[in-house]
């Protein structure tokens, strides 16, 4: 794939999530679409991704859960990934979710864990934790949180179903952010396989983003952000 040429458009429907109804004793929740529903799924592997994002210095940051740091892991396969990468969380439990991204403690129990709102907070508890610790380099910001297999009995609809937020540090970026709803299929299929088929999807909606009109103007900030970086710290070492 050459650089900046993912087609930025998303599958009809397939998306935005917003405002999806937990509603109890539901089938399904509202929005949500299979992980396979993006027109190049199947047509573009996961490694030519991870190296379009890598070629084109999309910077990339993430708060897992569900997929156990698969995102991440695909990105390091890649040789170069290191200019892209520098931060990744696996928030598995309530408690680190609670107290490294600050999800609030209503949305970390069995009935709220796995939501629309909890996968948006990840995301943007991850882009404060890393300017807390001084990580300068403004960056895509990613949060997702699921059920692999079954659900509790107290929202047997979520079955099968993974939340992930994906917003350009911070969920105020309106043009750069988005929810997604997706599920993976009931059988046939080991979690393992389930954790690649999320990931997949996540990197894919990712490079949308990034390739889109509004994530392309937002890199060009970003370098201008990296070059006066470059000049603080030359400035500092000469001093």
């Amino acid at each position: 794939m050459s650089e900046r040429a993912l087609d930025a458009t998303h599958v009809a429907g397939a998306a935005h999530v917003a405002g999806a109804a937990h509603v109890a004793g539901a089938t399904h929740v509202a929005g949500a679409t299979h992980v396979s529903d993006h027109p190049r799924f199947h047509s573009t592997t996961t490694k030519e991704l991870a190296e379009w994002l890598v070629a084109n210095n999309v910077r990339v940051r993430t708060a897992e859960s569900c997929t156990g740091g698969q995102i991440m892991s695909a990105l390091t396969d890649v040789d170069g990934a290191s200019r892209i990468m520098d931060l990744s969380v696996l928030a598995y439990s309530p408690e680190v979710k609670q107290r490294l991204l600050r999800v609030p403690a209503p949305l970390t129990t069995e009935q709220t864990i796995v939501s629309e709102t909890t996968a948006e907070c990840m995301q943007d508890g991850l882009a404060k934790f890393a300017e807390a610790l001084g990580l300068r380099h403004p960056s895509w910001c990613v949060g997702v949180t699921g059920w692999l297999g079954p659900a509790p009995d107290a929202v047997p609809h979520l079955a099968n179903t993974v939340f992930f937020s994906i917003g350009f540090d911070d969920i105020k970026h309106g043009n750069l952010h988005r929810t997604f709803c997706v599920r993976t299929n009931s059988s046939g299929q080991t979690k393992a396989e389930k954790k690649c088929a999320v990931a997949h999807r996540i990197l894919l909606e990712l490079a949308d983003l990034a390739a889109s009109k509004e994530g392309v103007a937002a890199s060009k900030k970003e370098d201008v952000a990296a070059s006066t970086l470059k000049e603080d710290v030359a400035a500092s070492t000469l001093k």
